[in-house]
């Protein structure tokens, strides 16, 4: 019988891992592809190693050059103390494009079990330890010389510019300038450029980023050990824009629920947005809100800019089932608060992926 394709894709992780790891490093029993990204791909991998059993993770990344930053970046992380997987072996592979294999984190995301619909009704307990856990974890990434994080980087011969947080508004200046997409939706992006480099804060202090910190990139165990994960928008920056990205993903959660709920289910993600703020200036002693709020402005603006990429062009990580288009009227709705800037959003085209 010819192999199937779970055959082949077996077959090339167990040369990876022996490549890589060492001709004794041998599969344990078939790997489980993990469920709950957009962007990576995720196998759990049981090793046999003449260490002893090995509980594994490989993530494959479409993107070399985030891929390779984002494999570094951990690296440096874990070995500086920062409470996420260790790496064992990254690189480039073609069978899995870029790649990190990196120990398995025990425990569950925060909001595993429950339902914010649920928790509008009742405040329940879970939801109440988010913000907290959220504050703590970047206060545990924000606390590394990030000087040190760069010489790293250049000794892993990766680019350090990639760690500059200006890709996030190049993102958005880039949809005003862009060819094929339509105009009343370039106008009002243009727009928003404008009104963001107008605003734009004076930074006092940066410190390594970790950029995506939401409650399904945390994961806690029954003792409350935490575990970050998942570094593809890790950057060197200000506190404020970790704590304001953090806000924009809290208050436009991707979660449906019934029309009668929203209202209950906007201010409790408020609340939670605000209280992350709130837990992590008492541990850090300062943070500027109005800082804080210009970068949940940037947050929304780049995830509103690569829907409109998406929408216009057609996107393999992007589609209609993506956070960002469970979320893009609650996104478009906080920018006008926040800017006074109305995004208009084109719709779907029906397109290959490009």
């Amino acid at each position: 019988m010819p192999a199937s394709a779970d055959d082949d894709r077996t077959a090339a992780i167990a040369s990876l891992m022996s490549d890589v790891l060492g001709a004794d490093h041998r599969l344990a029993s078939e790997p489980t592809l993990l469920t709950g990204g957009f962007w990576a791909t995720m196998y759990r991998v049981n090793l046999r190693a003449p260490q002893g059993p090995l509980d594994l993770v490989l993530r494959s990344m479409p993107d070399s050059t985030a891929g390779l930053r984002e494999g570094a970046v951990q690296e440096w992380a874990a070995q500086a103390g920062i409470p996420t997987p260790t790496v064992l072996a990254r690189g480039t592979h073609p069978s899995f494009g870029t790649y990190v294999i990196m120990d398995f984190a025990p425990g569950t995301p925060p909001l595993a079990g429950l339902s914010l619909s649920a928790a509008a009704k009742g405040f329940g307990a879970g939801i109440r330890r988010i913000p907290g856990l959220l504050a703590g974890a970047a206060m545990a990434i924000h606390g590394h010389d990030s000087a040190d994080l760069r010489r790293h980087l250049v000794e892993a011969a990766v680019d350090t510019t990639a760690l500059d947080p200006l890709r996030f508004e190049t993102a958005i200046a880039a949809i005003a300038a862009a060819e094929g997409i339509d105009q009343t939706t370039r106008q009002s992006f243009a727009g928003l450029a404008r009104t963001l480099d107008a605003t734009r804060p004076v930074a006092a202090t940066t410190v390594l980023v970790h950029g995506d910190l939401h409650p399904f990139n945390i994961l806690v165990t029954d003792d409350g050990h935490t575990t970050v994960v998942d570094w593809t928008n890790a950057c060197i920056a200000p506190p404020e824009m970790e704590i304001g990205f953090a806000a924009g993903l809290i208050r436009c959660a991707p979660v449906p629920v019934p029309s009668a709920l929203r209202p209950a289910t906007r201010r409790l993600t408020g609340w939670m947005a605000d209280r992350c703020a709130t837990e992590y200036e008492q541990r850090a002693g300062s943070l500027d809100r109005s800082a804080v709020r210009w970068w949940e402005a940037v947050q929304y603006g780049r995830c509103l800019a690569e829907l409109v990429r998406a929408r216009t062009f057609g996107s393999a990580v992007v589609g209609p089932t993506h956070p960002f288009e469970q979320s893009a009227d609650d996104m478009v709705r906080n920018l006008e608060r926040i800017t006074g800037v109305r995004i208009a959003l084109p719709l779907r085209q029906e397109t290959s992926h490009r």
